[in-house]
């Protein structure tokens, strides 16, 4: 992870449940007109405000990780298996290097990424807690392969991943 980057990959985080996943300042999603406190994540600077130390990190089945590209990731909107023509890209994330096979094989484990949304980045913050506190929070599903007809949770064989 690089914790100055506006899109990093997170290893398995105890706080999602052992779910690994991907950090994002959410710098594109607004540029593309997408606010990230409308998808329905966990706010949790917000929680806490309102004396929720307790907060469920929310499951958003609207939104998924979409890693058929090595070394891009994309948050898509659609639903796992929906047929519809095409699913909405909300941002992409372009990485140097390839996706590394433990943390996609992290995601396929659960077929579940976690999501953080931060407005700055982590490096920024004197803790991991500091930060998590005052991001965006969610579980989304992992997409494998993409088509005209929907996305899959399951990786296929033979893909590059």
């Amino acid at each position: 992870m690089y914790a100055d980057d506006e899109w990093g990959r997170l290893d398995r985080m105890p706080q999602f449940g052992g779910l690994a996943g991907l950090y994002t300042l959410g710098v594109e999603l607004r540029h593309e007109g997408h606010d990230p406190h409308t998808l329905g994540l966990l706010d949790a600077r917000a929680a806490a405000r309102n004396g929720n130390t307790e907060a469920t990190i929310p499951v958003i089945d609207t939104l998924a990780l979409d890693v058929t590209t090595p070394g891009v990731a994309r948050l898509v909107r659609g639903r796992a298996n929906a047929f519809v023509d095409a699913h909405t890209v909300l941002a992409t994330g372009i990485f140097t290097d390839d996706h590394p096979r433990a943390w996609v094989d992290a995601l396929a484990e659960y077929e579940q990424a976690a999501l953080v949304i931060s407005p700055r980045s982590p490096g920024s913050y004197a803790s991991e807690a500091e930060w998590l506190s005052d991001s965006l929070l969610g579980a989304i599903g992992v997409s494998y392969w993409v088509d005209d007809n929907g996305f899959s949770l399951a990786p296929m064989k033979g893909t590059r991943l």
